[in-house]
């Protein structure tokens, strides 16, 4: 399953939890919405193509700094005003006051509520401080979403109950940082005590989650945290777990974790096979997957790994099988070769 989520201006949109196994949108959505994201504002002008081809405007770094100051400030009262215009229009429902249609109020309802959190993109430190004030200012269910610098501020985010959705794999954002700081972000996190949780933060990237997880393993983060941070931790910090529970698509007993991410650059190529059950009728295709005679419950995967047959029925999941080697197996050739490398 994934969380989709949308990104770009001041209030992104909502996000949907998908399962990725469905022929219509009612099957594929699991839950809809998890949470509404929001972007902290920086106060920096937006980027267009046109000012490309403009003079600039001559000022000094005192004045654009006044005026980047200016433009957050002003986009934080345009935040809080909507948030509190949707808070109101709840209580004019709640009394059945009449009131006109507004769907962008409608939206954040839920939001002004503490019903629904806010995922609020933010990576310098004084962004993270501020949106942590913000939600404060306006009672918000506050979830950080990026966090390069949350190390920074660890104590205000265990002090305020403030989640962090964070990747580990990217540069430091301040010169002066140690090359390794955001590979040691998600250890210090976690010895403050803050809850947060690794994830790809683009869809391109899914396929390095387990990489960024071992990454954090190997700068200081736990083993069995890492491996949480990556699987139960996004479903918590998301309240998911009692939908996760419930749904009646996931077959949670064909899921092993027999390897951990820090084993994963070791036991990539042979012992990782992702099977899917679908709802595809007999075909040449199903019929070469389980050839004649092979047994109607398990098909021989390589290397000699055995893996459920593809079964057709109704339902859709997703298997995901791991093995691990055994001992006396010889590592790959890629493997020997490194070892023998005198760098």
């Amino acid at each position: 399953m994934v969380l989709t989520a949308p990104l770009g201006g001041l209030v992104s949109g909502q996000s949907a939890l998908l399962r990725l196994a469905g022929s219509t949108p009612e099957a594929l959505t699991v839950k809809q919405p998890v949470a509404m994201h929001m972007v902290y504002p920086t106060g920096r002008p937006s980027f267009s193509l046109a000012r490309l081809f403009e003079e600039p405007e001559l000022k000094t770094f005192e004045e654009r700094l006044k005026d980047r100051r200016l433009n957050q400030e002003k986009e934080l009262r345009r935040l809080g005003n909507l948030i509190e215009d949707a808070r109101a229009l709840g209580q004019r429902r709640g009394a059945n006051v009449p009131s006109d249609v507004d769907l962008a109020e409608e939206a954040l309802g839920a939001v002004a509520r503490g019903e629904l959190p806010v995922v609020m993109r933010a990576d310098a430190e004084d962004e993270i401080r501020g949106a942590v004030r913000f939600a404060g200012d306006h009672g918000l269910k506050l979830i950080i979403a990026g966090g390069l610098e949350a190390w920074r501020c660890a104590d205000l985010l265990k002090e305020k109950d403030v989640s962090v959705l964070l990747s580990v794999d990217r540069l430091p954002r301040r010169e002066s940082d140690r090359y390794d700081a955001a590979f040691t972000n998600p250890s210090v996190l976690h010895r403050a005590g803050v809850r947060f949780a690794i994830v790809s933060d683009d869809a391109a990237d899914i396929r390095n989650l387990p990489y960024e997880a071992a990454m954090a393993r190997a700068y200081g983060l736990p083993a069995e945290v890492a491996l949480r941070a990556i699987t139960l931790s996004p479903a918590k910090l998301l309240v998911l777990e009692r939908v996760l529970a419930n749904d009646p698509h996931d077959d949670r007993r064909s899921c092993g974790t027999g390897v951990s991410p820090a084993q994963m650059t070791v036991l990539r190529s042979r012992t990782i096979i992702v099977l899917i059950r679908t709802a595809l009728q007999e075909s040449r295709a199903t019929a070469e997957i389980a050839p004649p005679g092979a047994s109607p419950d398990t098909v021989d995967g390589p290397d000699g790994l055995v893996g459920p047959a593809p079964l057709h029925e109704a339902n859709h999941c997703t298997q995901i099988a791991y093995s691990q080697p055994s001992r006396d197996d010889r590592p790959p050739d890629a493997m020997r070769m490194a070892a023998a490398s005198p760098w």
